[in-house]
């Protein structure tokens, strides 16, 4: 499939002085980017996979992915692509696909694991009360922000070990271990094991034996935990797109526990946010909610000598917002949320902040 990205904002971007900073993501998928210039990333990627303002996509299982759903043990699980704008650093991702709707299942892999999970057991009550509370009690113990905190629960979902991220994140001997995280790290590696036992899992990870690399050190029940999750985000995914599509949107890319789309003109996307909680949840089986991911994509705009003309290029703020470029004028008109905010960049380097 063939997808319009917003090439006019990237190629604004690239002539920003901001495009310099490097690359640090410290996502494994996007590696080959790190430490390079954001601008030498998107330039090569308009050059080379931009068509006509399009870039063409088709999403496929990779081939572990493939072997287990080809073996029937699980329904599906994440789906990539070739020379999607989701394989860049995210600040580039968010400007080529900021003509989308970013919607994003809220916490999905601890509700994903919570569903899993026996009600007796003290993985569902650690999970629920993480539910509950959220990130804001490991925000306040061990004073990091909120990203910080939230890849502490991802590290521990998937078996990850808390010293590792308390040395990564610089976080000092001073502050210790909260009951909970300790409780956390344990049941979650409890449930690696018992998804291990079942006979789902006994096959899955036979067959995960098989496409084992010798140096690879990831032991093959933790990759089994990774794609049976994976397979009830797929069935959870495909619900969303399913819905998207029965309501006239337009499903442009898939990101793990989440999809981009272009809404039909005049469409409210709160009550899209609705629809797609309601398909969710029934999907999954338990509460699911979906959000709408704020996107800002604010950056100084042109050369160096130019940035007292305007220093806002776009700032999609709490809705991630439609945009539509008038290739006459070549305006670029973006539409925020219910207060009616929004801001109108012209080509030529002015900017008027209005209602639009």
């Amino acid at each position: 499939m063939k997808i319009p990205i917003n090439i006019d904002l990237g190629t604004r971007f690239v002539q920003s002085p901001d495009s310099e900073k490097l690359c640090k993501s410290d996502d494994p998928f996007k590696d080959a980017h790190k430490g390079k210039p954001l601008r030498d990333i998107l330039t090569k990627y308009l050059r080379y996979h931009i068509k006509q303002g399009c870039c063409e996509l088709n999403f496929e299982f990779c081939s572990t992915g493939r072997a287990l759903v080809d073996a029937g043990i699980i329904p599906g699980a994440r789906m990539y692509s070739k020379h999607s704008p989701f394989s860049l650093p995210s600040e580039l991702n968010d400007i080529l696909m900021s003509n989308c709707v970013n919607f994003d299942m809220s916490k999905a892999y601890p509700r994903f694991l919570l569903s899993l999970s026996s009600p007796q057991s003290p993985a569902h009550r650690l999970l629920s009360e993480f539910l509950t509370t959220g990130l804001q009690p490991i925000v306040d113990h061990y004073g990091v922000p909120r990203k910080t905190a939230k890849k502490l629960i991802h590290a521990l979902c998937m078996d990850g070990k808390v010293g590792t991220w308390r040395t990564k994140h610089g976080v000092g001997d001073c502050v210790q271990d909260t009951l909970f995280i300790r409780e956390f790290a344990v049941a979650m590696r409890d449930l690696t094991s018992e998804f291990a036992r079942t006979d789902q899992g006994k096959a899955g990870i036979a067959i995960l034996s098989k496409k084992r690399k010798r140096d690879e050190h990831t032991p093959p029940e933790r990759t089994w935990k990774s794609f049976l999750l994976q397979s009830i985000e797929y069935k959870v995914r495909e619900a969303m797109m399913e819905c998207l599509r029965a309501n006239g949107a337009v499903v442009y890319t898939q990101e793990h526990d989440g999809v981009r789309a272009m809404l039909p003109d005049g469409a409210d996307p709160a009550e899209f946010e609705a629809m797609l909680t309601k398909a969710a949840t029934e999907a999954l089986g338990a509460d699911c909610p979906v959000c709408i991911k704020p996107v800002d994509v604010s950056f100084t705009s042109g050369p160096a000598d130019q940035q007292d003309e305007e220093e806002v290029v776009f700032l999609n703020h709490e809705v991630a917002a439609q945009l539509f470029l008038a290739s006459d004028e070549r305006h670029l008109h973006a539409y925020t949320n219910a207060t009616g905010g929004g801001l109108l960049v012209r080509a030529s380097g002015t900017s008027t902040a209005r209602p639009i």
